[in-house]
């Protein structure tokens, strides 16, 4: 049970950084080098561990206000920073502690253990711990530099909120694909769980898949009729996640056995498999 909402915030993180990672794993699939995340699911000491794992942990916050930027102690007088100056980082402190938390994202990078798993332990329960707050001024430190280019670059902010944005049009496609409640006596199980989670993102990716092919044939027969077609730039800002063309009711029959060799790799040839599937 998630006690604080502090403790919430490293389970919204450790989610963020426990799904970016177990898509960079399987050999062939793009490399995320970025996650877009809201302020509610955004921890420093999350931030910190994603850099380490090879990709940035991008905010979009809702009140600029709140932030600071982190620098060590010594920092030398910046006139025009100084509202906004916080000299609270101390570098030695965070390399005394730093071959704990590469040896964290290496448990975390290698599968032994789980983001989820490990950033529970650094609630607000371990405030204490030295590896909680060498994690965190290090995620504060690569924060402040991310706040000076989220704040001075326009392009770039556009893009974080874009990514953020099409993350949460691809949370809606999920609710329209899977309308009603789970039963009562589904999902307890983690292999249920991760059952019912990949039939779902498998049936998201096809009706993304399918957006995609439909907006390359318009593409792709405009310029065969000589018709001028949006650049690059503006088919960046279009993201194939739009469903109210598709219908989601009745029954779909897909061709299965024609890919029984693959889905069941284990199937005797000749042997018939009991059922249809629909």
């Amino acid at each position: 049970m998630i006690k604080t909402a502090r403790e919430a915030e490293f389970r919204n993180s450790a989610l963020g950084i426990d799904t970016a990672q177990h898509r960079r794993l399987p050999v062939g699939r793009a490399l995320i080098r970025s996650l877009a995340v809201d302020t509610h699911g955004h921890t420093h000491f999350g931030s910190g561990l994603a850099k380490l794992l090879g990709f940035d942990l991008y905010t979009r916050w809702h009140d600029m206000r709140g932030q600071w930027l982190h620098v060590p102690r010594d920092w030398p007088p910046e006139p025009g920073l100084e509202p906004v100056l916080m000299r609270d980082l101390d570098p030695e402190f965070i390399q005394s502690e730093l071959g704990e938390l590469l040896r964290m994202a290496a448990s975390i990078n290698d599968g032994y253990g789980s983001a989820t798993f490990l950033l529970e332990r650094f609630g607000s329960a371990a405030r204490n711990s030295k590896l909680h707050r060498a994690g965190t001024q290090w995620g504060q430190w690569w924060d402040s530099v991310y706040l000076c280019d989220y704040a001075a670059q326009p392009p770039f902010r556009r893009s974080v909120n874009r990514i953020l944005v099409r993350g949460e049009s691809v949370h809606q496609l999920e609710r329209v694909i899977h309308a009603g409640p789970i039963r009562v006596d589904r999902g307890r199980r983690r292999d249920e769980k991760v059952m019912i989670s990949g039939a779902l993102t498998l049936l998201t990716n096809a009706v993304i898949a399918y957006n995609t092919w439909k907006l390359q044939r318009v593409l792709e027969r405009s310029r065969e009729a000589g018709q001028p077609v949006p650049s690059d730039e503006i088919l960046a800002h279009i993201a194939p996640i739009a469903f109210r063309h598709i219908n989601f009711q009745g029954i779909y029959r897909f061709p299965l056995e024609r890919y029984l060799d693959r889905l069941l790799p284990s199937l005797a040839p000749g042997q018939e498999v009991v059922g249809g599937a629909k």
